[in-house]
């Protein structure tokens, strides 16, 4: 199933009809997949992570309420939007937020920066947050992976 939108009625009417041609309807498709496949080197993921980004993407704009904090959390919050300014964080888009205290979980740090281009690329803004809950002291290795 195909969908497709016009500004008027006349222009969704001449979508339908050019793209009854099978061989014009192939071509797009054939395109619509080379670009996917050049997006995808472009950014050095694999289409199982671009099926993951979609994935999580979903959560981000049909808020996915198992990944939001409890609500005794966000009850808690006395700030506004502009208590995230100071942060450099705009509060006009939706913050993805990954939490890490590990080393060990650096490689999510390397898959969300991913995804976040690649949700860019296909035209959906949030702001991604890093919060580095290491508290290992003056040497901040754990803060140093994240900036790699």
């Amino acid at each position: 199933m195909v969908f497709g939108i016009g500004e008027t009625r006349n222009t969704a009417l001449a979508l339908v009809e050019k793209y009854q041609d099978e061989g014009i309807a192939d071509r797009v498709f054939d395109l619509a997949w080379t670009q996917s496949q050049v997006l995808l080197r472009q950014i050095n993921a694999t289409e199982a992570n671009a099926q993951l980004y979609c994935h999580i993407a979903g959560s981000v704009i049909y808020g996915n309420a198992s990944l939001r904090a409890d609500s005794s959390v966000i009850t808690e919050n006395h700030r506004g939007q502009s208590g995230l300014w100071g942060y450099a964080i705009s509060g006009d888009l939706p913050i993805v937020l990954l939490r890490i205290a590990d080393q060990a979980n650096i490689e999510l740090v390397r898959q969300l920066v991913q995804a976040h281009v690649y949700w860019r690329l296909k035209g959906l803004a949030v702001d991604l947050v890093i919060w580095n809950e290491d508290h290992a002291g003056y040497r901040q290795i754990l803060h140093d992976q994240i900036m790699d």
